[in-house]
């Protein structure tokens, strides 16, 4: 069998077809339909699990906005019955708008350095904007979004 002959044209639609295929493909590694996010706020709110992306695109990064139901409270009852807690602000299977403030995806800041979590999480938020836990726990990025409004931030990165 003779090798097929390709037209040197065609080898660059090839090579740019596969360029953004790759992007494409690690665009699909950020926050998305059903991704599991810790919550870093004192809502009440332990694991919440994305319903929706709010912006045109499928997936999520640092700093956009997410529609979240919540999987798993934190326990700040006594008697060690979440439900019974006066400090829940939420419960299991609440839907909530959250902000992303970690990813387990690199993210590239404007100064060409990268920064990237160990796993993903977030902070719910009402819908006006304001976070409805009063206290921040952990480390996060793009800070001036959530510090904006005013809450105690006990860790920033």
């Amino acid at each position: 069998m003779e090798p097929e002959y390709r037209h040197p044209a065609y080898e660059d639609d090839e090579e740019e077809a596969k360029q953004k295929d790759k992007t494409l493909r690690n665009e699909a590694k950020m926050i998305q339909l059903k991704t599991l996010l810790n919550c870093i706020d004192n809502s009440g709110a332990a694991v919440v699990e994305c319903a929706q992306v709010l912006k045109k695109s499928k997936t999520g990064t640092i700093g956009d906005r997410i529609v979240v139901v919540v999987q798993k409270q934190r326990n700040f009852g006594s008697d060690g019955n979440a439900s019974t807690s006066i400090a829940n602000k939420v419960k299991r299977g609440d839907v909530r708008h959250a902000v992303i403030v970690r990813t387990k995806k690199e993210v590239r800041r404007p100064d060409g350095s990268y920064v990237k979590f160990d796993d993903n999480a977030c902070v719910l938020i009402n819908k006006s904007g304001d976070p409805i836990g009063s206290r921040l726990n952990g480390e996060f990025g793009d800070w001036y979004l959530i510090l904006k409004t005013s809450c105690d931030v006990t860790n920033v990165w």
